[in-house]
């Protein structure tokens, strides 16, 4: 018995070829413009990651007057020839910002070789006088420097083992007052925090009691000062007393 007759091959539409042979075309050229856009990709990461073109030469520092500026390039550890771009700005911040005299640092890239560290410092409020040396302290209370001259800063007179609390609550009174009154504060002492008290010019004193109403105070101490007198208690708002 002889085998059946192969059937011959089903003719291809020439409408249906050509859109395979588009759709073929438009899947090469995707293929084609994404291995440009990897290769672009990897060239511009070769560029700013690994050029020598870009790379750190000058480390720049504004803001520092209290540390010097070889201090904050010591704490950023920036080395020369760092790639600009690889830099972890954040762990940079952060490292500069450990030293006791920071408050913040923000680290900004100049293209194509450049970095600048913009530092603030932390503010002196008052200085406490321990053993012979001027404890630098801000307003939270914090201690963050210490020299052997006096700085033109009121000088506090605290116990030896006076709390953070303690410190913070003269910064907040000391900091709360008009520049006006600021300047003529010569000394501050406090055995606790509920016995502020401040020395002014003229032999003037203020008892201000605890931190509370900081900001009450100093916008009524202006006023009482303005009345004349020697001793001027504001530990009450509500109830202030002239003598």
């Amino acid at each position: 018995m002889s085998a059946d007759p192969v059937p011959p091959p089903a003719a291809i539409d020439p409408a249906l070829q050509v859109r395979r042979q588009a759709r073929l075309r438009r899947r090469r050229r995707r293929l084609g413009w994404t291995a440009a856009a990897v290769g672009l990709l990897l060239v511009i990461g070769w560029v700013f990651y690994l050029s020598p073109f870009l790379t750190v030469s000058r480390v720049n520092v504004e803001g520092a007057h209290v540390a010097t500026d070889d201090q904050v390039r010591q704490a950023a550890g920036i080395a020369k020839g760092s790639s600009l771009a690889g830099l972890n700005a954040h762990a940079i911040e952060q490292r500069v910002a450990k030293l006791p005299v920071m408050a913040s640092c923000h680290l900004t890239r100049s293209w194509p070789s450049a970095v600048t560290l913009q530092v603030t410092e932390r503010k002196l409020v008052y200085q406490a006088q321990d053993a012979g040396s001027f404890q630098w302290t801000d307003e939270t209370g914090a201690v963050f420097n210490m020299t052997k001259d006096s700085q033109q800063a009121p000088i506090a007179h605290l116990p030896g083992n006076a709390s953070q609390q303690l410190r913070a609550d003269v910064a907040t009174a000391l900091d709360s007052l008009s520049p006006q009154v600021k300047t003529r504060v010569q000394a501050v002492s406090a055995s606790s925090s509920d016995n502020i008290l401040l020395q002014l010019d003229n032999d003037q004193a203020v008892f201000w009691g605890s931190a509370d109403q900081s900001g009450d105070k100093a916008a009524l101490l202006p006023v009482l000062l303005g009345q004349g007198g020697a001793t001027f208690d504001i530990s009450s708002v509500s109830h202030p007393a002239v003598k």
